[in-house]
């Protein structure tokens, strides 16, 4: 939240802040492992009320995983789901 302060060790909030939230977009990946057997893998972005924004699209297979890229659109949750 905009104005949200935390306390000196960065372990708790002194104040919540107010409306409204505001989020630093990061553009980076995550990599689904351990998941075989796996036919697809795909995610979707949700808004902050959970609700999807925009197409789900599929993960990258690579050799040590199903890699994911977020951050565009920016949002803090993410729908994965894997089909077997």
């Amino acid at each position: 939240n905009q104005d949200m302060t935390w306390n000196e060790k960065r372990t708790s909030l002194l104040s919540w802040g107010s409306a409204p939230t505001v989020i630093e977009p990061v553009r980076a990946s995550v990599t689904v492992r351990n998941v075989e057997p796996t036919e697809n893998v795909e995610a979707i972005s949700l808004d902050g009320a959970g609700r999807k924004i925009g197409q789900p699209f599929k993960a990258r297979m690579l050799a040590d995983g199903f890699v994911i890229p977020i951050g565009e659109p920016a949002t803090t949750w993410y729908l994965v789901r894997i089909k077997r």
